[in-house]
């Protein structure tokens, strides 16, 4: 199974699917960090006092399981103005491993989004 991301503007929500965890598996907090000429989002490991770090797992024993991760309103406004997405659509990415700095990075490619729109 492939890491995805999804990017959810009208919940504010992003969310990593248990396989991009299980390819991070010392890592609780990361940095997402948008690469605008790149059109990249790039998950940094980083430890839990790292200014914006961002809890990437649920607690308690499945430390595999993913959590919904509420993102403040200049990232989801910054991708919807980077790619011009629409707010009222979901977006999933495909993503994949990357080593930086002797660190594993999940890095996903904001072109390739695959779009679902909501019922009305």
């Amino acid at each position: 199974m492939q890491p995805t991301l999804t990017f959810n503007p009208i919940r504010r929500l992003v969310y990593i699917n248990a396989a991009g965890l299980k390819l991070l598996p010392e890592i609780d907090y990361a940095l997402f960090l948008i690469s605008s000429n790149g059109k990249r989002i790039n998950i940094y490991p980083c430890d839990a006092n790292s200014r914006d770090a961002i809890r990437l797992r649920s607690g308690g024993l499945n430390k595999s399981k993913p959590r919904y991760i509420r993102f403040f309103d200049n990232f989801g406004d910054k991708l919807l103005d980077l790619m011009k997405w629409q707010s009222d659509c979901r977006y999933r990415l495909q993503g994949g491993l990357a080593l930086s700095n002797n660190d594993s990075v999940l890095s996903f490619d904001l072109a390739s989004a695959e779009v679902y729109s909501y019922e009305t």
